[in-house]
């Protein structure tokens, strides 16, 4: 009898554990992107600078919930409906951008927009060596493809 009330006890204080630790990780999501949204120094009024949107020393953007987050944080939305043309500047030293990335930083406005004016649309500027080229492209086709799949 006491063993079933300790290991009922010992599960809710395990439960307990759990929840806090979950409390913890999703306080520590909102600090960050909190810390993103004000310091936001590169990207203003056309410009998207994706250096705003680099965890420290990484030389790599890459999945789906950064892209969002930066979708988010940069109202890239938003600039499509207020200006002709938007500039994506691709910080010095990145070695590569995962299409995912890409494809949730983009999502909206390519579905809106389609390829053809979203690249006439967005002009892409790199700092460096990097060519954005293919991982946008898969990602354009990606974002597409599902479009094309739900109807």
């Amino acid at each position: 009898m006491n063993q079933v009330i300790l290991k009922k006890n010992l599960i809710k204080i395990m439960l307990n554990i759990l929840k806090n630790i979950f409390l913890v990780q999703l306080l520590v999501q909102r600090f960050y992107l909190m810390k993103m949204i004000l310091q936001m120094k590169q990207s203003k009024n056309n410009i998207i600078n994706l250096e705003d949107f680099r965890a420290p020393g990484a030389k790599v953007y890459t999945g789906r919930d950064r892209g969002k987050k930066a979708r988010e944080i940069s109202k890239i939305n938003s600039l499509e409906d207020q200006y002709e043309e938007i500039m994506i500047i691709i910080p010095d030293n990145v070695y590569s951008i995962i299409p995912s990335f890409f494809e949730e930083l983009f999502l909206d406005v390519v579905l809106k927009l389609g390829r053809d004016k979203f690249l006439k649309k967005f002009k892409f500027k790199s700092e460096g060596f990097y060519n954005p080229e293919k991982p946008l492209y898969e990602a354009i086709d990606r974002i597409l493809r599902k479009k094309t799949a739900i109807e």
